[in-house]
């Protein structure tokens, strides 16, 4: 804690202070017992459940709401924060987590084990490197096909943004901010050839061989040119369907990125219970919508209905 007198406040700037506070919120707002390594990213439940709620919101609402989902998350990390939040936000979803880092994936398979979500929760240790969807690879855990054909209704990535490490100090200058928590990441967090635009347009490659074996492919980019360049790839690809967002926390933002080989489909629109990260949201103030606006959440589920696919 820092401050004086009896105003006191989290030292943001500690990354100890900051892994403690995201464990706090694990544990209060989700009942998730979570372990985050010291040499790994610390990830923001704020910012994570943003990227969740945008996939519930644009991609999982359109499906029949007792329909078994199951999604992938491209890089789990130590934490596999987005499959243990994932399946407490939308209770109807299994995930498949992967990562091409050995101790990153024993990390992982032991905040499932501590939270007993075996069930829910599979990991697959890819040592591919080249290969973002391992879905044809000996030994993943490849989920029944539906009825469609699809073994996924979604995918979820959230790529290393840095070709190395001159740039990400770069890119940190250029915002003017305080030096970032991610500097207490693996490299394979952090770093890969070419940065985010080179890692993200093999992954559009795979989905246009993949095709309609997983419903949406999303993503998140760190840039704003990385998006427009990656949903240009995206349509040359013959993506039938394409959304874009983008997400604020803070002093940060993100945007996201989802294509789909199908057609249109009818939305299926459900009245939503509280979920755990609803009633995170309340406690910590008013429900925001992914842009950093105030939105109701029943409002926001009838915009979402109404928005058309853009192309």
């Amino acid at each position: 804690m820092a401050g004086a007198g009896e105003r006191s406040t989290i030292d943001f700037g500690s990354p100890d202070a900051v892994r403690v506070l995201n464990r706090a919120l694990l544990r209060v707002y989700f009942d998730l017992d979570v372990h985050l390594p010291s040499d790994s990213l610390c990830p923001t439940v704020a910012s994570r459940l943003n990227y969740l709620e945008w996939i519930r919101d644009n991609v999982v609402a359109e499906l029949p709401p007792d329909r078994r989902l199951a999604g992938i998350d491209i890089g789990t990390g130590a934490s596999c924060i987005y499959p243990l939040l994932g399946v407490r936000a939308m209770p109807q979803c299994t995930f498949v987590g992967t990562d091409i880092n050995s101790d990153s994936i024993a990390a992982a398979r032991a905040n499932v084990c501590r939270n007993s979500l075996e069930e829910k929760i599979g990991l697959f240790f890819n040592v591919d490197r080249s290969i973002k969807l391992p879905l044809d690879v000996p030994g993943f855990p490849l989920p029944p096909t539906d009825a469609d054909g699809a073994s996924f209704a979604f995918c979820m990535c959230n790529p290393p943004f840095y070709r190395d490490e001159s740039e990400r100090r770069q890119l940190a200058r250029m915002k003017a901010l305080p030096p970032g928590l991610d500097t207490r990441g693996k490299d394979d967090e952090l770093y890969t050839a070419g940065g985010e635009e080179e890692f993200l347009a093999g992954l559009v490659d795979e989905s246009a061989v993949l095709g309609k074996r997983i419903r949406w492919y999303t993503t998140m980019t760190g840039k704003k040119a990385t998006l427009a360049a990656l949903a240009a790839r995206v349509r040359a690809a013959q993506a039938k369907r394409i959304r874009e967002g983008r997400l604020v926390q803070g002093k940060t933002t993100r945007w996201v990125l989802a294509w789909s080989f199908f057609e249109q489909t009818r939305f299926c629109l459900a009245l939503r219970h509280r979920s755990p990260a609803e009633a995170m949201r309340r406690a910590c103030g008013s429900p925001m919508r992914a842009g950093g606006e105030n939105v109701d959440p029943a409002v926001e589920a009838s915009e979402e209905a109404r928005r058309e696919d853009r192309h």
